[in-house]
């Protein structure tokens, strides 16, 4: 399954979800609000972030139109990709996928360019991952060292308009 994401200034939306950058997440916090748009029609709108992508695993369909969205985007080196992949999906995807709330959690390859990946967390309330299930589920040994392996990271919350 393809993927296209555009972020936006929300003035510019003509997609389905507004949120903004999470703090920590390496998103910059004078981003103001933003828009998502998943599939956008009108690819050469002005965005913050332009992002083409396929499904990795089992990935079965895009998100979730009325689903609260979190999307982290990630840079691994190359060097570590093997590892970090092995991380995602045997510890980190199904750890945070058993947190009450999550209905769905879906991973992506950029199919060029930067950042190399991409993970959507379909979520019934935006706190449950500030909430301590998530933080639990999150906070690991292997996770701490993905997370200095990472070249970067951006994590962005989304609500449906």
């Amino acid at each position: 399954m393809r993927l296209n994401i555009r972020i936006a200034a929300a003035a510019s939306s003509d997609g389905g979800w507004i949120g903004h950058a999470r703090a920590g997440g390496g998103g910059q916090n004078d981003d103001g609000p933003l828009s998502l748009s998943i599939n956008p029609q009108d690819t050469d709108a002005p965005a913050l972030l332009m992002w083409t992508g396929k499904a990795i695993g089992t990935t079965p369909s895009l998100p979730n139109p009325h689903a609260i969205l979190l999307t982290n985007f990630i840079d691994i080196g190359a060097e570590n990709a093997s590892e970090f992949n092995a991380w995602y999906d045997s510890e980190h995807l199904p750890r945070l996928s058993a947190v009450p709330g999550v209905a769905r959690a879906m991973r992506y390859r950029a199919t060029s360019g930067s950042p190399l990946y991409l993970a959507i967390f379909e979520l019934s309330d935006a706190r449950i991952a500030e909430g301590p299930e998530w933080l639990v589920a999150a906070r690991t040994p292997w996770t701490a060292r993905m997370k200095r392996l990472s070249l970067s990271y951006r994590s962005y919350m989304f609500v449906p308009v």
